[in-house]
């Protein structure tokens, strides 16, 4: 994709991991959350409660908008950001 929005939603519906049948959805448990009140990307089933996941599988919990811009359809000259919004360039550098 040169342009565009794409948007990284939660694992839809139930699933049966180790024989327990889950549902990825709040609402979620504080203890998973960090000291700013946000989810983890990716959450796993530990003793019957959710915990964090870090690296690649679990189940996603949070939304992420990722906005790919190409300087000409998406510019963020004539897009407001909100403040404290983290930005992730992944341009190649020269």
């Amino acid at each position: 994709m040169t342009s565009g929005v794409r948007i990284l939603g939660p694992t839809e519906g139930p699933v049966v991991y180790h024989g327990t049948r889950l549902v990825a959805a709040p609402p979620w448990p504080d203890s998973i959350k960090s000291p700013a009140g946000e989810l983890p990307e990716f959450v796993i089933e530990e003793s019957g409660k959710w915990v964090p996941f870090h690296g690649p599988g679990g189940f996603r919990a949070r939304v992420d908008i990722v906005l790919v811009m190409d300087g000409k359809v998406i510019d963020t000259n004539h897009i407001e950001i909100p403040a404290h919004t983290p930005i992730v360039d992944r341009r190649a550098k020269k």
